[in-house]
């Protein structure tokens, strides 16, 4: 996949959760995108676009705080980051 513009990305990501029929929010904020649950806001994700093609870096809500997922972070292409927040959120 070629790079992904700003807005794209939204839409890609919205579109997913749309297609599983999950109820989300995604809003973009400090150069990423925080995905929260619709009915109580519960943060559900964080993807932080690299600039490389459509990766993205994946974080979770932990104690009040954006955390990067595993020891090292996990960078991922884009679709891959939403099957794995969607498999194991």
């Amino acid at each position: 996949m070629s790079k992904v513009s700003s807005s794209r990305f939204r839409h890609l990501i919205e579109e997913h959760f749309d297609n599983l029929d999950l109820n989300v929010v995604c809003r973009k904020k400090r150069h990423a995108y925080a995905i929260y649950w619709a009915d109580d806001h519960q943060p559900l994700a964080r993807l932080r676009p690299t600039g490389r093609f459509d990766e993205v870096e994946v974080y979770h809500w932990d104690d009040g705080h954006w955390r990067q997922v595993g020891e090292f972070g996990l960078v991922v292409p884009l679709e891959e980051s939403l099957e794995f927040i969607t498999n194991d959120p």
